[in-house]
C-alpha cells in the first residue's frame, strides 16, 4: 500500500498538484516590456526623438551672427523648447498610477477615441396621455 501512495505522491508532485504552496503568477498593471537604456528611454526613442532634436539645435547654434548677446538669448530659448518638447512627449507619465502609459500613448488613445463614433441616448418625449396628473 505504501508503494501506491509513494507513486501517487510522486505523480502529484510531477504534475504540481496537491500542493498548498504553489507559485502564483501575476503581472502587475505597471509592467513595461521595453528595454531602457538611458532615463527610461529605449534606443528607438532616442534615435526617433532626440537625435533630430539635437541636429536641429546644432543648426540653430550655427545661425550667424555669433557676437550678439540678444540673439544668443533668443537662440537659447528656442534650444530649450526644442529639447524640452521631445523629453515631455516621451518621458512624462500622465496617469500617475500607471507607469507604462506615456504621453505619446495617451495622446494616441485620446485621438482614436475622439475619432470613434459616439452613441448618445435620448430620453423619449412624453406624450400627453402619459403625463402624470399630479
Amino acid at each position: 500500500m505504501s508503494d501506491v501512495n509513494d507513486v501517487k505522491a510522486s505523480l502529484l508532485e510531477l504534475l504540481n498538484e496537491g500542493r498548498e504552496n504553489q507559485r502564483k503568477w501575476f503581472f502587475p498593471r505597471n509592467v513595461d516590456s521595453r528595454y531602457k537604456l538611458i532615463a527610461n528611454l529605449t534606443l528607438g526613442e532616442i534615435v526617433k526623438y532626440f537625435i533630430p532634436a539635437l541636429a536641429l539645435v546644432a543648426g540653430i547654434c550655427f545661425i550667424p551672427p555669433y557676437n550678439s548677446a540678444i540673439l544668443w538669448i533668443v537662440k537659447s530659448v528656442f534650444i530649450v523648447l526644442i529639447l524640452l518638447v521631445p523629453m515631455v512627449y516621451v518621458m512624462y507619465r500622465p496617469v500617475k498610477g500607471r507607469d507604462n502609459i506615456r504621453t505619446k500613448d495617451f495622446i494616441k488613445e485620446y485621438a482614436m477615441f475622439q475619432q470613434k463614433q459616439k452613441v448618445y441616448y435620448k430620453e423619449p418625449k412624453k406624450r400627453p396621455w402619459e403625463v402624470d396628473p399630479s
